[in-house]
């Protein structure tokens, strides 16, 4: 993208009106453009203020008041951080987003004598029928029990920090990935590296988000593609 064409899409796209691909192209220009990037500020700035033009009905001298002058620069310079505030979050909500691991089946591992995994199964393949249904909060509140109970099941961890994740609770969910990283689980590792490297991009922490996708896309593993491409993206 040109900057004749980005300053022609300003107004597209502080109205939402591009599309996605428009929308990737526009942000990875003015984040290589300062000049752009400015003019961007400008133009939102203005749409923010809704600034008009008015001519005088005649001239009149100027007359320097610092009274006006100063709490007007200071608004525009305040204006000038949300606009900015707002461009980074729009980056990396996008950058951020994720198709969902699908649930594959399975059941809850059992100890011996275990009297309350048949509930505890029926709770569990509650939850599992929420997440496929994309019902997020509820699977939450489900997994979360199950948690209470048993600490201790990497299957329920993970799915609980997936969740945990899609309904932005980052922080939460971070702390789960950890924990199945530590654990060098097989099922779930490689996951839960990629993962982890998501919920690290929704806390706006870029510079450690890529060194999870760059462990993760030298390994072999069916996630190191997606890693590959998580690289690419936060490499531009």
């Amino acid at each position: 993208m040109n900057c004749r064409l980005f300053v022609s899409l300003i107004d597209f796209y502080l109205r939402g009106e591009l599309s996605e691909a428009e929308c990737s192209e526009f942000e990875k220009h003015y984040f290589t453009c300062d000049g752009c990037f400015t003019q961007l500020q400008i133009q939102s700035l203005f749409i923010a203020k809704d600034v008009r033009v008015h001519l005088p009905e005649k001239k009149r001298a100027f007359v320097f008041r610092p009274a006006f002058v100063f709490p007007s620069l200071l608004g525009l310079l305040l204006l000038g951080l949300v606009a900015t505030h707002f461009i980074n979050i729009r980056y990396y909500d996008r950058l951020s987003r994720f198709t969902p691991p699908p649930f594959m089946g399975g059941e809850l591992r059992a100890g011996p004598g275990d009297a309350s995994l048949p509930r505890r199964e029926k709770q569990f393949r509650r939850a599992m029928d929420l997440y496929s249904r994309l019902q997020y909060p509820g699977a939450l509140a489900i997994l979360q029990r199950l948690r209470s109970e048993d600490p201790a099941v990497p299957k329920v961890d993970f799915f609980t920090a997936v969740c945990l994740l899609l309904t932005d609770e980052p922080e939460s969910a971070l702390e789960l990935f950890d924990g199945l990283i530590k654990e060098m689980n097989p099922a779930y590792y490689d996951e839960a590296i990629y993962y982890k490297g998501m919920a690290l991009l929704k806390m706006h922490d870029k510079t450690r988000a890529l060194v999870q996708f760059r462990n993760l896309e030298g390994m072999i593993s069916p996630m190191a593609t997606p890693a590959r491409e998580m690289v690419r993206r936060l490499s531009e």
